[in-house]
């Protein structure tokens, strides 16, 4: 299953809707395109342009989701079990019924607040 967790907002501003427009494509194809933590990583974005009647200027605001596979989460998880059994019960009967999913669930929580981080830095950057 894919998952999508919104990791920031950014704003931005232009005194011509066309140089907006550029501005916010330029900031999208950055953003989609960054490797973090050297890997290939997936990013969403999302833009919203917002009416600002009081002022002459334009305002457009580009959301950032982070995307992804809950298998990979769970393989990572089975891969440490295993290890785990492994190394320090020198078992290699593993018993997959009696895994604990509440591990599964804080190391998908651990990946997504390191992607926050991740794509939180990569925006202070633009």
């Amino acid at each position: 299953m894919q998952y999508s967790v919104k990791v920031a907002s950014l704003k931005v501003f232009g005194d011509r809707r066309s140089d907006l427009e550029k501005s916010v494509g330029k900031k999208v194809l950055k953003i989609c395109s960054t490797k973090l933590f050297s890997k290939d990583v997936r990013f969403s974005c999302a833009v919203r342009w917002i009416d600002n009647t009081e002022s002459s200027s334009f305002e457009a605001a580009i959301d950032i989701y982070y995307l992804y596979d809950s298998a990979e989460v769970e393989k990572r998880h089975c891969d440490i079990c295993r290890e785990t059994h492994d190394l320090f019960y020198c078992n290699r009967q593993y018993n997959c019924n009696q895994c604990e999913f509440a591990a599964y669930k804080n190391r998908a929580e651990e990946q997504e607040r390191i992607m926050k981080r991740g794509g939180r830095s990569v925006l202070m950057k633009q």
